[in-house]
């Protein structure tokens, strides 16, 4: 019986598109294969602009309390938070509900 050595395609890199046909496909079907969409494979300007407005809008106020915690832990941290939430506090002191909302938030996670 003779010996069959397999052969293996190369793996495909982020660059090239690669079509590895089916094993009982001939050659003019793999060549009549549509061409892979590749306008899927970079995200959109949109959505990075729509995932950098939501971290900028929910996750940095919430993060404050977390902070809260770690000052208390960490003492020494309080001027690098101080300037990381300095923006924050800002908002707090132009909008009254703002600040009362940031002041509730703050006593939920232990501060005062």
């Amino acid at each position: 019986m003779a010996s069959v050595t397999p052969t293996f395609a190369p793996l495909p890199s982020s660059t090239v598109q690669t079509y590895l046909p089916h094993m009982q496909e001939t050659l003019e079907q793999a060549k009549a294969a549509p061409a892979a969409d590749s306008s899927r494979d970079h995200p959109s300007f949109f959505g990075l602009w729509f995932w950098a407005v939501i971290l900028l809008l929910v996750i940095y106020p919430l993060s404050t309390g977390p902070a809260v915690r770690i000052n208390q832990v960490y003492p020494a941290s309080r001027p690098v938070l101080e300037a990381v939430y300095k923006p924050l506090e800002l908002l707090a002191d132009i909008s009254p509900p703002i600040g009362r909302l940031f002041k509730l938030y703050f006593t939920m996670w232990g501060g005062r």
